[in-house]
């Protein structure tokens, strides 16, 4: 795997999981964090984690990796946040 889509990949799971950890129904921890800077943060991590794996494929390869990958994350975050609480609980 080419050094610019992994890095790409990374940083975009970054800001995806900044984005949902100010979501005030996440379930990883017990109080969101704040909002302001960790919305900020995770945008410059996502667009960030676009244009590296740019420099490695074609824009539109790039585009469609980019979007999949940060629809996994966010798909996943919510059942892994499911996981957390249960474990927490037991």
């Amino acid at each position: 795997m080419n050094t610019y889509l992994a890095l790409g990949l990374l940083l975009a799971t970054a800001g995806s999981i900044s984005l949902y950890l100010t979501s005030p129904n996440q379930r990883w921890l017990d109080v969101p964090w704040h909002p302001m800077p960790a919305r900020l943060t995770g945008g410059f991590l996502m667009i960030a984690g676009l244009i590296l794996p740019w420099q490695a494929m074609q824009p539109l390869a790039a585009v469609f990796t980019w979007g999949i990958w940060v629809m996994l994350v966010f798909l996943l975050c919510p059942g892994l946040g499911v996981l957390f609480s249960l474990h927490r609980k037991a």
